[in-house]
């Protein structure tokens, strides 16, 4: 009983510290962040480019990703591995936009909500969110590294999506059988990423 009476005072100084830790609510800096698309052919040939963050928010529960909101800009999308300057740079770039694939003048926005995270390692997190791409909603779990960059937090990662998922069916050897090897687009592509937030 004695023991018990003299362990009050730190239970109840625990308590009001655990009481005190606040969520830590964060506003993405599009400026600064990027996302990388990358799609890959059957027989090896891939196209890349870039994505911007239209706005984001993220809340921080100690070291974990709470909740978050991400807004992409789809009609900002580009082509990267093909010049600029060059005709098939801008009929790759209509095409990803057009009904085929991503339907941006119909869907000009994509948008992933973080729904919760876990360590898996030091500074690596597991998270589980729903991705919305052309307004179909699928389930995602990918991992991140977080870290701090002058004041700034920074979520570095990598996410696979299955395209199908999303009605983008061109291509796709699930849905055409008869189509040459070197027609035939893998179902899955990379978003990779570095969003900062402060």
């Amino acid at each position: 009983m004695k023991k018990m009476i003299l362990m009050l005072p730190l239970l109840f100084s625990f308590s009001v510290f655990a009481n005190t830790q606040k969520d830590q609510k964060l506003t993405v800096i599009p400026a600064l962040s990027k996302i990388e698309w990358k799609g890959t052919k059957l027989n090896g040939d891939f196209h890349a480019g870039d994505v911007t963050i239209k706005s984001g928010a993220v809340t921080l529960a100690g070291d974990l990703i709470k909740s978050g909101e991400i807004i992409i800009d789809m009609d900002s999308m580009t082509v990267t591995d093909i010049p600029k300057e060059k005709e098939e740079n801008g009929k790759l770039l209509g095409h990803l936009k057009n009904e085929d694939f991503f339907n941006v003048k119909k869907f000009n926005t994509a948008k992933l909500n973080i729904k919760s995270s876990k360590v898996v390692k030091p500074s690596e997190l597991e998270v589980t969110g729903d991705l919305t791409i052309k307004n179909i909603t699928k389930p995602v779990v990918f991992t991140l590294n977080l870290s701090k960059q002058d004041k700034k937090t920074v979520a570095k990662g990598k996410m696979v999506v299955d395209r199908t998922e999303f009605d983008i069916k061109y291509g796709s050897k699930k849905f055409f059988t008869d189509l040459v090897v070197n027609r035939v687009i893998n179902n899955e592509f990379e978003l990779s990423f570095t969003v900062l937030a402060e």
